[in-house]
Parts: structure tokens; sequence; C-alpha cells
């Protein structure tokens, strides 16, 4: 599987973010800019009473979906990439996050002073790939563990920590 397969989800493109409208919304509001016919507003409200009597299944749906994305990304932490912004070394991997244009996850590992710059060696040195293996998976967790209490506030489903 590539590592941006991870991400791909059904039912959270039709969430909204702070970022994006739904998709349903989307697909609402383009009546507004079109010329319409007496059939496709009767349509649209059916269609609009339809998805709001569906809405709290397509959230379930949505959070359930987003943890599964997060459960993979942390079963998959391979294919760290190693990038350098000024003096800082970030390791990064695909993860989805829905308010974030990219769907990645970064952490800072410290400063080439530290380590160096040459990324071969960074690759290279069996330490400082386990300390990023550790901290990527330390951030998954947290985002696991908060949409965790998301779900389980929203729906009640129990999930493993629950019971810990």
């Amino acid at each position: 599987m590539k590592p941006s397969e991870i991400n791909q989800g059904v039912f959270v493109e039709l969430k909204a973010t702070h970022k994006r409208k739904s998709a349903i919304q989307t697909f609402v509001d383009k009546e507004h800019f079109m010329n319409s016919s007496q059939e496709s507003r009767l349509l649209l409200e059916e269609y609009t009473e339809t998805v709001l009597a569906m809405q709290r299944e397509l959230k379930l749906a949505s959070l359930l979906e987003e943890l599964i994305m997060l459960h993979r990304a942390k079963n998959n932490i391979k294919n760290l990439k190693i990038s350098f912004v000024r003096e800082y070394i970030y390791v990064r991997m695909h993860c989805y996050r829905p308010d974030n244009e990219t769907n990645d996850l970064r952490v800072i590992m410290g400063t080439t002073y530290q380590h160096g710059d040459n990324v071969e060696a960074l690759y290279a040195n069996s330490d400082f790939m386990s300390k990023a293996n550790e901290k990527m998976e330390s951030q998954i967790d947290e985002m696991i563990e908060l949409k965790r209490n998301e779900l389980n506030q929203f729906s009640g489903i129990p999930t493993s920590e629950t019971y810990n």
C-alpha cells in the first residue's frame, strides 16, 4: 500500500472542517448559482431532508474512519522523510489530518548543530531513526486518544482504552 493511501477515507470527505465546507453543503450550495427548475428544487429539498436524517450516522462513520486511518498510520510508520528548515531537522510521514492542507505529520528531531545536516547519515543512524519512530508513534498516539474521546462522547462506543 502506498503511504498516501493510508489517508484515503470516504465519509471524512463529507464532513466540514474549519478550512472547507462539507461535500454535501458544497453540493447543495451549487443550486444557488444555477438555473433551477421546480423539479430540481423539489429534489434538492428531498435530498436535504434525507441527508439531515442521516447526519448522525455520517458523522459516526467519519469519526470511525478517522480513527481507523490513525491506526493505519501508526501501524505503518515507515518511509519517514527527513527535511531541514533553517537549522531544525524535521521527520515527517503521511497521516490524515483534517484541519491541515497537507496530510502529513511532522516532528522536530533536533537541530543540525546536534545531528549534522547529512540526510544519508541521518537515515543510516539507527539511534536517530529509532527515536524518530518513537516520537512519531507518540504523536499519533496523542491524536488517537483525542479521536477516541471524541468518538466516545459522540456515540458512547467503547474503545479498547475504555476498559483499561
